[in-house]
């Protein structure tokens, strides 16, 4: 019996998401502050990757200290090269939560769909 991945339909792109490219600049104290820039709202299919989720995970001893809070796999439809003009995109918004881009997205099923792997850190968790 051979498994055949299912195509997505329009329907299964029900998140809205926002698109950011986050910069630190030198603010007028000279103190190092970081903003997100918006490049663009999407519709999106969130999938949740439970192996990694909360505390169950060793997953590169948390990605290096910064504890983890949950993983996700986001999906796009691959409008207008948007992974060539969105190359430089380091980090999303969904649900008022910003998630940073783990592995960069990439084209599948013939150029149709793009996917990447996001993360959610815990706050205040830097010194792990």
């Amino acid at each position: 019996m051979s498994v055949t991945k299912r195509s997505h339909s329009i329907g299964d792109f029900r998140h809205r998401i926002v698109l950011l490219y986050r910069k630190n600049i030198e603010n007028i104290d000279g103190y190092i502050e970081e903003v997100d820039q918006e490049i663009a709202s999407v519709w999106a299919k969130i999938e949740p990757i439970s192996g990694f989720l909360r505390d169950n995970q060793d997953l590169w001893h948390n990605l290096k200290t910064k504890k983890i809070d949950g993983m996700f796999k986001i999906i796009m439809r691959n409008n207008d090269n948007r992974i060539d003009r969105h190359a430089y995109l380091n980090a999303l918004r969904w649900n008022h939560k910003i998630l940073d881009i783990l592995i960069p997205f990439q084209i599948y099923e013939n150029g149709k769909w793009i996917e990447g792997i996001a993360v959610e850190y815990r706050k205040g968790s830097e010194n792990g």
